[in-house]
């Protein structure tokens, strides 16, 4: 009975000693999740929820400008290709302008000192890369000998991009 008693006493302060230590780590662990709550909560504090509901108002405004930008058109280049490209001889009395998502057109009248001023003034805008399928038609000679014509014209949408007359400067 000895022998047994002793391995019994020696089974119940094993197990009692695990219980101990199991209750022991769990109190541990508690405590050191407590712990990690609080300073969670602090660091969740730390960045200010107002702040960040402002700066995603800014990200989201700064985005917008950033799609307005890229998607803004600048007619200003069509005015000063125009410039460049019109001959001395020539000059245009109306200028009309269409934009439907990437098909951009324009439509022009005008005067001419002669025919081979107008057949030039073709060949000009023939050449020109932003100019797509120049269309030169109504030729009419008016009361000074002057030709009046009509042009229609498809314009690169590249030239008109705000976005690329920026990369250009």
């Amino acid at each position: 009975m000895g022998l047994f008693f002793g391995l019994s006493l020696l089974v119940f302060i094993l197990a009692t000693g695990s219980t101990a230590s199991v209750y022991a780590y769990e109190l541990y662990m508690s405590k050191k999740v407590e712990n990690m709550r609080v300073s969670l909560e602090r660091a969740k504090d730390a960045f200010e929820p107002s702040l960040i509901i402002e700066l995603k108002k800014l990200d989201a405004r700064i985005r917008s400008a950033g799609e307005i930008l890229d998607n803004h058109i600048a007619l200003s280049e069509l005015f000063e290709m125009l410039e460049m490209e019109t001959l001395e001889t020539v000059r245009f009395k109306s200028f009309r302008y269409s934009a439907r998502d990437d098909d951009i057109s324009i439509n022009l009248t005008g005067k001419a000192k002669s025919y081979s001023s107008v057949v030039l003034q073709s060949d000009v805008f023939g050449e020109n890369k932003f100019i797509k399928n120049p269309i030169f038609s109504g030729l009419n000679l008016d009361a000074e000998g002057n030709v009046d014509f009509r042009v229609s014209a498809e314009i690169d949408p590249k030239l008109l991009s705000y976005k690329e007359s920026l990369n250009k400067k």
